[in-house]
């Protein structure tokens, strides 16, 4: 895992990496002085094949944007050679362990061969739910939003692969909001249903079947013959 400050690339490429995350392109568009904010809390994460991002059970400060690469997600602490489902760039992980003050409920790995990418940012800098100081009420209505839907959608399809009755019916105590949009009922709201989320998850993740191989058998096709083409290749420079 090499930690680097976002000064250590260009400014091009921090912005085409930035620009693949749903959360940094709204506040780009919306707020740039919110996006520059984060990104000063920010640094770059470049991870190897099969490298361990998040540990179940752990604490930590940060959440995480992937920009680049493929995540898997374990249920249980330690790897195994299946995964219950992948992450792809522009996916958050993280941010329900963050809000909620609470223990890492699964184990994140990189499971692409050519390694990953991640935005790691200091959610600290968010404060208190209500604390406005730094990070705007419409920011945090914006990662709320992205990350309570992304789960909710989630939860919807744990419901299709694995039907569970009990669960089912405290997924849908998890309602739409019915009042104000943009207002901090909203966020409040938003608030109660990633706590509500968060053991859902965690249950329904124990219950999904592992059939996400942690390196498919044509990553390992294309790797090999990445490494043949690049051996040739450097073979017929030393001639």
């Amino acid at each position: 895992m090499l930690r680097k400050n976002l000064s250590d690339y260009n400014e091009h490429s921090l912005q085409q990496l930035g620009r693949r995350i749903a959360f940094f392109r709204h506040l780009a568009d919306s707020d740039p002085g919110q996006l520059q904010c984060l990104l000063s809390h920010s640094v770059m994460i470049e991870l190897e094949p099969g490298e361990v991002l998040i540990e179940k059970g752990t604490r930590g400060s940060e959440f995480y944007a992937l920009a680049e690469g493929q995540l898997a997600i374990f249920p249980e602490k330690r790897l195994a050679d299946t995964a219950i489902c992948e992450l792809w760039p522009g996916q958050l992980v993280g941010v329900l362990a963050m809000l909620n003050q609470q223990p890492r409920t699964a184990t994140v790995a990189v499971s692409s061969l050519a390694g990953a990418t991640v935005f790691a940012t200091d959610f600290r800098r968010f404060g208190a739910l209500e604390d406005f100081s730094v990070i705007s009420l419409s920011s945090k209505l914006a990662l709320l939003r992205e990350v309570v839907g992304h789960i909710h959608a989630t939860l919807r399809q744990c419901e299709r692969d694995v039907p569970d009755a009990g669960l089912s019916n405290e997924l849908a105590t998890l309602t739409d909001f019915a009042g104000r949009p943009g207002s901090l009922d909203e966020l409040e709201h938003l608030a109660e249903q990633a706590a509500g989320m968060v053991w859902l998850l965690d249950c329904w993740n124990q219950r999904l079947p592992a059939r996400v191989p942690m390196f498919s058998e044509q990553q390992l096709e294309q790797q090999l013959a990445g490494l043949l083409q690049r051996s040739a290749a450097a073979g017929k420079t030393l001639r």
